[in-house]
């Protein structure tokens, strides 16, 4: 972002974020390692979302699609019938 000094860059251990995002990087890094199995450590390092950011419930769902799942249907106090 303009005038910010991207702290979000350097806390992206994919390398993901330059001067745009690499989203193709960034989920092959999700693809091969779990380092961001429960949360994007970009969006928590942003100064300027941090009134935006997910809840961590929202978090895991959208970074760990299953485990998200499983701790949403609890949540709910509802059967998560999906596997996997």
């Amino acid at each position: 972002c303009p005038g910010c000094s991207a702290p979000c860059a350097s806390a992206c251990p994919a390398a993901a974020i330059t001067d745009t995002i690499d989203i193709r990087r960034c989920a092959d890094f999700h693809h091969e390692s779990t380092v961001c199995a429960i949360t994007c450590h970009a969006r928590e390092a942003c100064p300027e979302g941090s009134a935006h950011r997910y809840s961590d419930l929202q978090l895991r769902y959208h970074s760990n699609r299953a485990v998200g799942r499983r701790e949403l249907a609890a949540h709910l106090a509802i059967d998560d019938h999906r596997v996997g």
